[in-house]
């Protein structure tokens, strides 16, 4: 049986009243879930992208992907019967999942943060459980697009999310849009190479921006220092039996340790150069930098701003704002309702336009 949900943006007779507008408004919404290695969040999203409420639970990646899968469809049921409590009727479910996102399928080919999740029909499994339109996004590019759609990039035509945390993910909006690249690869900015001297990454290469500019990166660049140079961090990874953390970087750098600083600045020197490079590419209008790396925003920008101002070419440098991303941990349950109201609006080109789905 194939099913394919009417479209609630039809016109009659070439018009469309306030008062229907209005009534469509008060009835209709939109689910979001960011499945994360270390939570998923599920929320019900107005379509006018406001959240209207959202919970959010442990992962559990450990206890394998039936039972995580389990855990997801069980959220997404208890908001959607929320929601049908409080008058409104759910149209569309957006997924943000992180990996490698075979987007016209839905199928999480594979991820990182979930080891086992190899080739997973995820769409089609949510749409077989919860019986609504279904579009799986990465969860990087969903965490952009609600940026440009209710944040800090909101009502920008091109725009480019760098998601600074546990490493460095990357999504890219064109005229409004996800660009996904032909494989549904594009934005792995944190994977673009600028050292190629330094450090190996785990993806094999060596010198990529996320082993500077991660949290991952930053810890691992201060316990190479350690071993040569002083610093009040020595002291305290003895205390937390090596288990420092980016916070503690950030927080002994404000207090002045001159090691924390010299590792945050590197670190903004090299994602200076990473954002030349896509200001040179892209041309875009906006950057926008989120993730719990921001929280060393002080410390880390002049050196960002001084190497874009010294490689970007002086047109696209002068046009592309940097900014710090809104949205916190709601971009990626706000972005993939978005997407999913893209998929319903039939967004001429879009990739995630095929919806269909067949049981």
């Amino acid at each position: 049986m194939v099913l394919q949900p009417s479209n609630p943006f039809s016109q009659r007779n070439g018009r469309r009243t306030h008062q229907k507008e209005t009534s469509y408004v008060m009835k209709k919404s939109l689910i979001g879930a960011d499945l994360g290695g270390t939570n998923i969040r599920v929320g019900a999203i107005s379509l006018q992208g406001k959240i209207l409420h959202f919970k959010k639970e442990s992962t559990n990646p450990e206890n394998g992907k039936d039972l995580v899968i389990r855990k997801l469809l069980l959220m997404l049921k208890k908001t959607i019967q929320e929601e049908k409590a409080q008058g409104r009727k759910p149209v569309a479910l957006g997924i943000g999942a992180p990996g490698v996102i075979r987007i016209r399928q839905g199928i999480v080919v594979s991820s990182p943060n979930l080891p086992d999740w190899i080739h997973v029909p995820l769409k089609k499994i949510a749409g077989r459980e919860i019986g609504l339109p279904v579009v799986v996004e990465n969860d990087a590019n969903a965490a952009a697009y609600g940026e440009q759609w209710m944040g800090a990039g909101k009502g920008a035509n091109s725009m480019i999310c760098i998601t600074l945390g546990t490493g460095v993910g990357g999504g890219i909006i064109l005229n409004h849009r996800v660009w996904h690249g032909e494989d549904g690869m594009a934005a792995e900015v944190g994977h673009t190479t600028v050292n190629p001297d330094g450090p190996r990454c785990k993806c094999g290469n060596t010198g990529c921006l996320e082993v500077y500019a991660s949290a991952t990166g930053i810890i691992s660049e201060v316990r190479r220092r350690l071993k040569r140079e002083e610093s009040v961090l020595k002291d305290l990874d003895r205390k937390q039996e090596g288990k420092i953390t980016a916070e503690d970087v950030f927080r002994s750098a404000r207090a002045g340790d001159l090691l924390s600083l010299r590792v945050i600045r590197q670190m903004g020197r090299y994602l200076g150069i990473g954002i030349a490079n896509l200001v040179n590419i892209f041309n875009p209008e906006l950057i926008v930098l989120s993730g719990g790396v921001t929280a060393a925003w002080k410390d880390f920008m002049p050196m960002v701003l001084e190497e874009v101002r010294s490689r970007a070419f002086e047109v696209p440098r002068d046009r592309a704002k940097i900014l710090k991303a809104k949205l916190g941990d709601h971009a990626g349950i706000i972005g993939a309702a978005g997407v999913a109201l893209q998929m319903l609006k039939g967004f001429k080109g879009s990739r995630v336009q095929e919806f269909k789905r067949t049981t």
